[in-house]
Order: C-alpha cells, then sequence, then structure tokens
C-alpha cells in the first residue's frame, strides 16, 4: 500500500515528459502565465511633465517656459500632462489661445483621463503660420462676397427686367412710342466710321455696364448708339471712358444687352421726337434706381444741352408721367 502511494506520488511531481523515436524523455518546463497585449496599456504621457495643478499654472508653463524656448534640432520636444480631460473642440480653443498669445504652436490630444498637451513650434515660425492663415481666410471671404455680391446683382438685373415687363404690360412703353429704322438708317448703324454729319435724327438711348464697379450708365444720343458707345470705347467726348472694360473689343461688349433689346432695339429709334431721347433715358435711370441698381457717377443729368426747350418731350413726358421737364 505504501509503495503504491508512493508510486503515485512520483508520478505527480515528476515533470512532464515528451517520447521521441530516439527512446530518450526530455523534459518540458512549465512556465508563468504570459501578458496578452491588449492588456498592457501604452502610457500615452510618457516622458511628459506631470501636472495636478489648475489650468492657469499650465497656461502659465507655456507662456513662460515654452514662449521663448530654443531647441537644437535633434532635442526632444517638451510636453504636459495635465490631469483634467478636455473635449475636442475645448483642446482646439486652446491651441488658438495659446497660439495667438503667446506665438507657441502646441497639439492638444486626450491621454486616458488626461490631457496631452505637446509643443510643436514658436516665435516667427508661428507668427509666419497666423499670417499665412489669415491671408488665406481673406482671401476665401473675399472670394464668398464676390460670390454673394454677383448673386446680388443678378437677382436686381432680374428684378429690373420684371419693372420692364410691367410697363409693357400696363402701358406698352417704351415699345409702343419706337418707330423702325429707314434702310439708309440701318446702315449708318452699322458704320461707324462715316463722316460725323451723317449721324443725326437717330434719337436712342444705350446703357453701359461696368462689371467690375457693379454700376451702369444710361446715356442718349441722336447719332444712334452703335455711334455713340463707339466714342465712348474711343474716348471721344466721353467721362466713363476710363472705367469701360471692353474698349478694343467692339461696342457691344460694353452694352448690357439684356436690358436694351427689353427698352432700345437696335432697330428701332423714338418716335415723338427727331432730336432728344432724354425723356426716355431719365425714365430709364429711375427704373435702375428701382430695381436697387446702381449707375455710374457721370451722366445722371438728363436735361438737354445749353438749356434747350423741346414742347414735344415736354408733351411726351407728360403723357406718361414722367417728372421731366426741358
Amino acid at each position: 500500500m505504501q509503495g503504491c502511494c508512493k508510486g503515485r506520488l512520483d508520478e505527480v511531481q515528476a515533470p512532464r515528459t515528451t517520447m521521441v523515436r530516439s527512446g530518450r524523455h526530455i523534459s518540458v518546463k512549465r512556465h508563468g502565465k504570459n501578458l496578452s497585449p491588449s492588456s498592457e496599456k501604452m502610457n500615452c504621457c510618457k516622458d511628459c511633465k506631470t501636472m495636478d495643478l489648475p489650468w492657469y499654472r499650465v497656461d502659465e508653463e507655456i507662456k513662460y517656459g515654452w514662449k521663448k524656448l530654443k531647441l537644437s534640432q535633434n532635442a526632444a520636444k517638451p510636453c504636459i500632462c495635465w490631469h483634467d480631460s478636455l473635449g475636442d473642440s475645448e483642446c482646439r480653443k486652446k491651441e488658438l489661445a495659446i497660439r495667438e498669445n503667446y506665438l507657441v504652436q502646441t497639439k492638444f490630444s486626450r491621454c486616458d483621463k488626461k490631457t496631452k498637451i505637446e509643443f510643436v513650434d514658436n516665435g516667427e515660425a508661428v507668427r509666419n503660420i497666423i499670417r499665412e492663415e489669415e491671408k488665406t481666410f481673406l482671401l476665401e471671404q473675399k472670394r464668398l462676397a464676390a460670390i454673394q455680391r454677383k448673386e446680388l446683382e443678378n437677382q436686381r438685373l432680374q428684378r429690373l427686367k420684371e419693372i420692364l415687363l410691367e410697363w409693357e404690360q400696363k402701358y406698352e412703353f417704351p415699345s409702343s412710342e419706337q418707330v423702325p429704322l429707314t434702310s439708309s438708317e440701318l446702315k449708318i448703324q452699322e458704320n461707324q466710321s462715316l463722316p460725323k454729319s451723317e449721324y443725326r435724327n437717330i434719337p436712342q438711348i444705350y446703357i453701359l455696364k461696368f462689371p467690375k464697379l457693379y454700376q451702369y450708365y444710361v446715356g442718349e444720343t441722336a447719332k444712334g448708339y452703335p455711334k455713340r458707345v463707339t466714342e465712348h470705347c474711343d474716348g471721344d467726348n466721353s467721362k466713363v471712358s476710363s472705367d469701360l472694360e471692353f474698349k478694343g473689343e467692339g461696342y457691344e461688349k460694353n452694352l448690357l444687352t439684356e436690358i436694351m433689346e427689353i427698352v432700345q432695339p437696335y432697330d428701332k429709334k423714338c418716335g415723338w421726337c427727331e432730336d432728344h431721347a432724354n425723356v426716355l433715358e431719365f425714365w430709364m435711370q429711375e427704373r435702375l434706381k428701382e430695381a436697387g441698381l446702381i449707375h455710374h457717377r457721370r451722366g445722371r443729368n438728363t436735361g438737354l444741352l445749353y438749356d434747350a426747350k423741346c414742347k414735344k418731350c415736354d408733351d411726351f413726358a407728360k403723357k406718361y408721367n414722367i417728372p421731366w421737364k426741358s
């Protein structure tokens, strides 16, 4: 019985063996439990200065310690491990405040239940970053403002079209008061190189556009508007020539064509007076204002030259209750 128990005890205490073909027994030692990689927590604040203090003490550390910090090229950059935990938005706010106040670029991140604050750069390098960001921001603001301004102008031009169409629907004005050009007058319209004496008795208005200024100019002429607009492009007796954007590309590019087609067709002229289109000029300027569009600082005077009087024009203005008088 004793021998039997001893055999079993030896059997328990003996190390495990593995049999190989040679007949030799090789012992395999037991080892302790291995730690799984997931159970080993990385210390994200390793080598950082731990600060279990109020935030203002951390702020002072950055202000007085990092603001004028000078590091060699291969030197390790300092970091702080602060006891409190901040959200992403709050981290970003503090990064921006520190950069703006102290010219120190930092990187905030959450480290377990703490906040890790890393030094990135300082001084002139940070100032240059701020300048570039401000420049980019201003350019973007300018781009967006230009888009908004253009959209607003398009809305106002659309409003102008609606106003003009309302006049046409209610009064058939100005279309009913315009008459077709004769064949000889159309030939004059097509050629801007004839003697000046040829350009007469074709009273029309014209609307110039200045896209960069977001302004317009309503003028009148008895020469036919192709000739007069060409003169503006050439700087001939013109106070707006310097603001025109298309001088050498044909006079048509300077016209507000979509509106001209409604109020002053190429092949029509004012039928109430053979010499003047001033009443229509005044009326058109008023419609620009009504639509919220801006007239050029020049050319707002719509009276007749040399204080002349014209009964035809006066009567025509009264007919449509237009507050114009020669």
